[in-house]
């Protein structure tokens, strides 16, 4: 790679729109930076032993200052820009071109000019100040995915049928990764992660939140809701139900207020029906064992549907099937997580397999 080409990771490039730097990109990194510091190393003691009084080696902060002079075209901008008095920004120009060997910058009525070999050395200071900044990084990047800590909030279906697959997956790639898992509604989860208490989010959308413009949402998989009844009951052997069907029958359902609840609600309350809740539940599990134990009917998302649960494929809506659609929240400005971003990429691939099952 030549100096003035930028590598395709950089630091203030998306962590949604690139992939985590490469082993090799980081070994490269750090090698450049090396060799910068061991060159410099080499030039002082080269002046050293050809008895020069100047023994002062380079380092990154003057090149950067020099960066931010040259930008500026003016040292008492600079010294503003960079909270460093303008007679200590002199000094360490002075330091610097004596270092080099011939002047870097003219002063003018205006401020500063580059010299000939200010323009040449401009563009070598930039290159390593890019490449320290890209090294360093690259090491926060594999730091976080060695040892990070992951926030997540989901419902019900994502934390027990989605999140087991992603989490296992991601600490087996990398095993010191530690993961926080928040179960709760998809408004409490879409605020958590508005707030920056949460990395991600699983939710079902629409979101109805005051902050909703903080977040960008990510679309996931697509699931429905299907009815499941105690044996014995006529209504569990059939395939599919309508509304007026089962207006009457107990139910054991999701708390009040939550997404889930509104897309069933929402339903029945179009075709005319107000279901009957005999209990209200928070955990998929606990609906399912409560509908073993006669208590009433169910609603559950098909996905926890598997032939162990012993309800087979559940029982479909006939006057349109309950769907909703799952979704990744993230804040807009989430800043460096590469671990929050790999696993993010996991969850749509687990996603993905899900859907097909």
């Amino acid at each position: 790679m030549r100096d003035h080409e930028t590598p395709t990771n950089i630091a203030g490039q998306s962590r949604e729109s690139t992939n985590l730097p490469s082993v090799m990109q980081v070994i490269s990194w750090s090698f450049r930076f090396v060799f910068a510091c061991d060159m410099a190393r080499y030039m002082a003691k080269r002046n050293e032993r050809a008895g020069c009084s100047l023994c002062w080696c380079m380092e990154l902060t003057p090149l950067r200052y020099f960066v931010v002079i040259s930008k500026e075209g003016h040292l008492t901008r600079a010294s503003v820009r960079l909270g460093v008095t303008q007679p200590a920004l002199s000094a360490m120009l002075k330091k610097l071109e004596a270092h080099v060997g011939t002047p870097l910058l003219t002063r003018t009525g205006r401020g500063v000019q580059l010299t000939e070999a200010g323009r040449v050395f401009l563009s070598h200071a930039e290159s390593a100040v890019r490449a320290a900044d890209q090294g360093e990084a690259a090491v926060r990047e594999l730091l976080g995915l060695e040892r990070g800590t992951i926030r997540i909030g989901g419902g019900a279906t994502a934390v027990s049928y989605l999140l087991p697959k992603v989490v296992s997956a991601m600490r087996k790639e990398h095993p010191g990764l530690r993961f926080f898992v928040r179960e709760a509604g998809s408004n409490q989860v879409a605020a958590s992660v508005a707030s920056g208490a949460l990395d991600r989010g699983l939710v079902t959308l629409p979101i109805t939140l005051t902050d909703a413009d903080k977040l960008v949402r990510v679309p996931l998989m697509e699931d429905e809701m299907r009815l499941i009844a105690p044996s014995g009951d006529a209504i569990g052997k059939r395939a599919s139900f309508t509304w007026r069907e089962i207006a009457g029958m107990p139910i054991v359902g999701f708390e009040a207020g939550s997404a889930v609840r509104d897309v069933i609600d929402r339903a029945a309350r179009d075709a005319g029906v107000e279901l009957d809740y005999v209990m209200e539940v928070r955990s998929i599990e606990g609906i399912m064992q409560m509908v073993r134990e006669g208590i009433g009917a169910g609603f559950v998302s098909k996905f926890a549907l598997a032939a162990e649960s012993g309800f087979g494929a559940g029982i479909a809506c006939k006057e349109g099937s309950l769907k909703r659609q799952l979704a990744i929240v993230k804040r807009r400005d989430p800043g460096l997580s590469a671990a929050a971003a790999a696993c993010e990429r996991v969850m749509l691939d687990a996603a993905k397999r899900l859907s097909r099952r």
